[in-house]
């Protein structure tokens, strides 16, 4: 059955007649708004290659946000693999106390920050002490890049980005995008774009790209790191490092929970005065 994106996506195709023979186009969000009848930003959101519109899978097409509005429809792969994690750790929680506010929500910002407080991903980046310092949407700075894979040449400027925390230490910068669930591939550009981004804002620290899952039926957290191995190609990225996080939620007692109720003393008796007396003399008698 199509989808509503497989038939706009056909739709525009075919009104434009554009020819998918691995040509590129400039798309604008106007012109499928206008010629598709469906909202650009539904359009263009491909998390997964299962998102892709049927035909731009069936003819190994993709489409990259350039500027606000503006996209290049182009032959060739957005998306990179998440190579299964086979490394498992379980680690006590560093939170000192019971938070009792956690827990109320099912989203992937949830998960996260519990991770965070829990001391999670300071265990596996290595950065020491972090701070939260970015979260929520902006818009890129300029910058270029090439999608070695298609020979593509690509100018960005003004591309909205969104990052689900951003964390800075004295020489790192940490950007996570973060998920509910074990996906098999996820979209370059959730990395990529911010990490061009940022390594403008902050160009003498280390920019680091980390993809955060939650396992809701295991209970588990999942760090990977990614590098870009050339920082000016889009598909230059490789996953370096992963691991799969238990959480083991530390005791608290109560004060009278951690007395030893089998001891007693043997006398419960305080000497009087005249008990001293009858027992001899003292240091004050004369």
């Amino acid at each position: 059955m199509p989808t509503a994106n497989d038939q706009a996506w056909e739709r525009y195709i075919s009104q434009k007649k554009l020819q998918l023979d691995g040509s590129t186009y400039k798309v604008t969000a106007r012109e499928l708004k206008d010629v598709a009848g469906r909202e650009p930003r539904l359009m263009t959101k491909f998390n997964t290659p299962k998102q892709l519109p049927r035909i731009l899978r069936q003819n190994g097409y993709a489409v990259v946000a350039v500027t606000n509005g503006e996209y290049l429809l182009f032959k060739g792969s957005i998306f990179a693999p998440l190579i299964k994690c086979r490394i498992k750790s379980t680690l006590k929680s560093q939170i000192p106390f019971p938070l009792l506010t956690v827990g109320r929500g099912t989203g992937e910002s949830e998960y996260l920050d519990n991770a965070f407080n829990s001391g999670l991903l300071t265990e596996f980046t290595g950065s020491g002490q972090l701070y939260l310092t970015i979260r929520g949407r902006e818009r890129t700075k300029a910058f270029d890049f090439r999608i070695a894979a298609s020979d593509l040449p690509v100018q960005v400027n003004g591309v909205q980005i969104e990052a689900d925390a951003g964390y800075e230490g004295e020489h790192d910068v940490i950007l996570i995008e973060a998920k509910i669930g074990t996906p098999s591939h996820f979209n370059i550009r959730q990395l990529y774009y911010p990490f061009r981004h940022f390594s403008i804002i902050a160009p003498q620290k280390r920019i680091r790209t980390l993809f955060f899952e939650y396992d809701l039926s295991a209970a588990t957290y999942t760090f990977y790191e990614f590098i870009f191995g050339t920082s000016e190609v889009f598909d230059s990225i490789q996953q370096v490092k992963c691991c799969v996080y238990s959480l083991v939620a530390p005791q608290f007692y109560k004060v009278d929970e951690l007395l030893d109720v089998r001891f007693e003393t043997e006398s419960q008796i305080v000497p009087q005065a005249d008990d001293l007396k009858s027992s001899g003399t003292t240091d004050f008698d004369q």
